[in-house]
Order: structure tokens, then sequence, then C-alpha cells
């Protein structure tokens, strides 16, 4: 499920009544968020893009993100399970000797941070063909990824623009997606 309203994600209110729906087995609530770092700095992009990192945080990164769709693959360490751990690209690793293990920290446009610690390194295979004409967020390199929890808190907010839902029957797909449908619309009116 994604919001179609920009200005209006997915809230906690949402999550509960997606809980709720029969047939729902449990979403994975999918949240992103641009941010700087005061003790990494990004792969530079295009002339002139500010040096931002896109940080994208799940549930369960292993199943509903580029690496469940085999985009990345993890070179080393484990995907991230607590609030306040990250997997870093392989080349921004080298880029700023990071090691699994050591700590990054992230910061918003309005001066919150957070500490993270990076739990693994990725790589897409990618990295290398991307032109020069990439804005320094939408590298490769600068992809961060997290839980939800720890976009949630670096956000200051409890918001998901997207949200994968699993089954448990899927004979019955289309009929709980009306449901997901009318009970998302009836808790936005």
């Amino acid at each position: 499920m994604e919001s179609m309203d920009v200005n209006r994600p997915f809230g906690e209110t949402d999550m509960q009544a997606i809980k709720d729906v029969p047939n729902v087995n449990r979403p994975n609530r999918i949240s992103e968020i641009q941010a700087v770092s005061t003790t990494c700095i990004p792969v530079a992009g295009s002339e002139g893009s500010e040096d931002m990192f896109c940080i994208h945080g799940y549930d369960k990164l292993e199943n509903d993100s580029p690496f469940a769709d085999k985009v990345y693959r993890l070179t080393e360490g484990d995907y991230p399970q607590g609030s306040d751990e990250v997997v870093v690209s392989q080349f921004l690793a080298e880029h700023n000797g990071i090691q699994p293990g050591d700590k990054i920290i992230f910061e918003t446009t309005d001066g919150s941070g957070q500490e993270t610690v990076v739990t693994g390194l990725f790589l897409s295979g990618m990295e290398r063909s991307q032109t020069e004409n990439v804005r320094t967020v939408n590298r490769i390199e600068n992809q961060i990824y997290g839980t939800a929890d720890f976009v949630n808190r670096l956000s200051g907010g409890n918001s998901f623009i997207n949200v994968a839902v699993y089954v448990n029957d899927p004979e019955q797909l289309i009929e709980t997606k009306e449901t997901l449908e009318k009970c998302i619309r009836a808790g936005r009116q």
C-alpha cells in the first residue's frame, strides 16, 4: 500500500487499522528521510548537489527492499534489527574507513540527530556505471538502510510512505485489498 498524498503518510492509527483487518498477517512499514552526517562524508554526486544521504527504513529489510529483490546484496555483516542499526554501501564504507561495528551520526535539516551502528555492508554491482550527473543523495553509495523505527526516531515522527501487507490466505487477496482501502479511506475522512 502506498499513501497517494505525500502530505498524509500512514500513521500509527492507520497501522493499527491495517493490523485489525481480517486475513492480515502482518504489515511491514516502509519509511524514508534525507539527512546529513557529522561523522561520514557521502560519495560526491553531480556538481552543486547537497551532501545528503537517503535513509530507508523497513520493519523487515530482508523482506521488502532492494535486498529482497536481489538488487543489493550484503557482502559483510547482518541486516539491521535494532532501532539504532544500519547497513551501508561497501563503497561508502571504504570512502570513510568504516567497518561493521562502527558508529555514524545522522542529522536532519531541523538539527535532530541520531547515532547508529553499522551492522553490515552491501553492493549492487551498478555503482561504477552511474554517471556524474547523479545527485549525491541519489547515488547508490549514499543509500542507507535501517529499521522503520530508526527513520522515525531520526525524523521525530511516526509515519510511513508505504506498507507491505502480508496475508494469511492469498485466495482472499482481492477482498482483503478492498477492505484495506475502505478502512484507510474511512480513517482519513
